[in-house]
């Protein structure tokens, strides 16, 4: 398991499976295991949300961004792009697969609200960019301090991928 502390932009490698991966707070509460994923990349709620991927299985190149900067908001080499709110409790969230075991650790600022912004392309390729040689998936996944919860909204996209 690897950690990230706060402040940081590193490039982690996910395990996929069965085309996505978790992202959720230490102490995660589900209400609804599976809401419906209205902007065709994330579905989730207040403490957990899960990243739909093209890749059905194997290694995909995520960058984490906990910085401290603005959000990105140059989409255009992204083909999907969401805003959505997490509610952290304990001043970090885990990466999992969907065999929920731990793949990272993200260390955050502290606990409360924040503002996710998710980013992928490349997902119609179906293969990993730097895993595969004609790959070109990749996502970006910034976190921001937010003062409540987020308005989730669909930024970019939906992708060609996202409208299969």
């Amino acid at each position: 398991m690897g950690s990230l502390g706060p402040s940081a932009r590193r490039e982690l490698v996910v395990n996929v499976s069965d085309g996505q991966y978790r992202v959720e707070d230490t102490e995660i509460i589900i209400d609804d295991g599976w809401p419906e994923p209205e902007d065709r990349l994330t579905t989730g709620e207040d403490r957990w949300f899960v990243v739909l991927t093209g890749l059905e299985w194997g290694p995909l190149n995520v960058t984490i961004d906990t910085g401290t900067g603005p959000l990105e908001t140059n989409f255009s080499s992204w083909d999907s792009v969401v805003q959505r709110g997490i509610e952290v409790t304990h001043g970090s969230v885990d990466i999992l697969g969907t065999g929920l075991t731990v793949q990272h650790e993200i260390a955050l600022p502290g606990s409360g609200w924040y503002v996710v912004q998710v980013h992928a392309r490349g997902r119609m390729s179906r293969l990993a960019k730097g895993h595969n040689a004609d790959g070109e998936e990749e996502h970006l996944i910034q976190l921001r301090p937010a003062d409540g919860p987020v308005p989730h909204l669909l930024l970019v996209g939906p992708d060609e991928f996202g409208q299969l």
